[in-house]
């Protein structure tokens, strides 16, 4: 028993680039990485499988287990750690703008009226 392969790698899958059926092919020549068909894709410029002549179609899978709604507590939890995020950046913004605005151009003023 051959192990399973990628057809454009020859590589094996891993838990960080599994092996996908993305077309209608058959046999060894079914498996191909994400990456790899990704690349392959943007060189040939082509959007069908030049075996089986399928169209490619990229679809994200979610666990069996996911839900169907993100629960409350994860969109207030995702909320609050946004908008945190966007205070502390303006905040940021706001204190670099006062020294180049204001705290620099005193430090020299006080340094060139001692220095002349």
């Amino acid at each position: 028993a051959d192990p399973i392969v990628c057809r454009i790698c020859r590589d094996e899958s891993t838990p960080e680039e599994p092996l996908y059926t993305p077309c209608k092919c058959t046999g060894s020549i079914r498996h191909v990485h994400q990456a790899c068909l990704s690349e392959w894709l943007s060189h040939s410029g082509k959007e069908k499988c030049e075996v089986c002549g399928a169209r490619f179609q990229f679809k994200v899978v979610y666990a069996e287990d996911m839900p169907t709604f993100l629960p409350i507590t994860v969109v207030v939890r995702n909320a609050i750690r946004g908008t945190a995020e966007t205070v502390a950046n303006a905040i940021r913004v706001l204190v670099v703008s006062e020294v180049w605005i204001v705290g620099l151009p005193l430090v020299f003023g006080m340094m060139w009226g001692k220095l002349f």
